[in-house]
């Protein structure tokens, strides 16, 4: 009893850092791009505000990118009801998230203008991390549920 509790603990604990170095993400620059008349960059918050509507503007893959925001979300509340399916959840939204560092250019114009992705910054860097950390939460928890339901039989 004494170490289910523990584990909990250490569950929420870790949720909380996550979120932590998600709202950390949303301060700092996310994408450093060359445009046409120079460097730029796009700030994490204005990324994680009107990325949803990006699609609008033809920003397919960008907005797939953006969709692991809400999936990581999910992902945390199933953990916060100790789901397993929670482990789906986070394991899709850092996929989505680490698929990013591997593109070369993004959609910065409605009409369809790409841009060469200088660098990612670091509230790129912390968001993976929060998505990470959720995740290792999420294997954590799966762990010990699985471990808990194997002594019940």
């Amino acid at each position: 009893m004494v170490e289910q509790h523990s584990d909990k603990l250490k569950i929420k604990r870790m949720t909380t850092v996550s979120l932590i170095l998600f709202i950390i993400s949303l301060t700092l620059t996310a994408i450093n791009y060359e445009d046409y008349d120079g460097l730029k960059s796009y700030s994490s918050i204005s990324i994680f505000l009107f990325g949803s509507i990006s699609i609008l503007g033809g920003g397919l893959f960008e907005w797939l990118v953006w969709l692991a925001n809400p999936i990581y979300f999910i992902a945390l509340l199933l953990l916060l009801k100790r789901k397993r399916l929670s482990l789906i959840f986070s394991i899709l939204a850092t996929m989505i998230a680490f698929s990013f560092a591997t593109w070369n250019e993004l959609l910065v114009s409605e009409s369809g203008r790409m841009a060469k992705i200088e660098s990612l910054g670091m509230g790129y860097v912390f968001w993976l991390l929060s998505f990470m950390l959720l995740t290792y939460a999420t294997f954590y928890n799966y762990k010990k549920v699985s471990a808990i339901q194997n002594t019940i039989e």
